[in-house]
């Protein structure tokens, strides 16, 4: 996703750079914190994705760059249907 951005000229390769950075930070911080609440998200169970990602990795500035992109994803992914989040 993030090589076809760059690609197309719409991201930078810097914004490629911070967003893996923000990934591999996530991911390891996930495992050290979060374990559990990734491991019993259910979707048709809990609240819809983009709300779960959005406790997960909107609310913390030290992820603002994947969260973006995690948003263009979603929303690409239903179409024209907005992305909303709880707050």
């Amino acid at each position: 996703m993030l090589q076809h951005l760059i690609t197309k000229k719409l991201k930078s390769p810097d914004y490629s750079d911070t967003v893996r950075k923000q990934y591999k930070s996530l991911v390891s911080n996930v495992q050290k914190y979060d374990k559990d609440d990734f491991k019993s998200y259910r979707p048709s169970e809990d609240k819809r994705l983009d709300s779960f990602l959005y406790k997960e990795i909107g609310e913390k500035t030290e992820y603002a760059e994947l969260w973006e992109l995690a948003k263009e994803m979603l929303t690409l992914s239903h179409s024209q249907s907005s992305v909303e989040r709880e707050q």
